[in-house]
């Protein structure tokens, strides 16, 4: 079974087929965990936002890589 099958790889989930390319914007929740509150910057490979963790509250910065 390859990655697009839907493998577990040392506790990382990947996608079971095609994945959606979905708009990005503030409130937006990465990873089923990770709330967008703001872009801190971009560039050619991708954005890097401001997230809060939903359950510990925890700030941090989400590179979000471009296609």
């Amino acid at each position: 079974m390859n990655h697009a099958q839907g493998v577990e790889s040392s506790g990382v989930s990947f996608a079971k087929g095609p994945t959606e390319i979905l708009p990005i914007a503030a409130g937006r929740i990465i990873g089923g965990k990770y709330e967008l509150l703001r872009p801190l910057g971009g560039g050619s490979m991708g954005e890097v936002w401001l997230a809060e963790h939903r359950t510990l509250h925890e700030r941090v910065a989400v590179k979000l890589l471009s296609r």
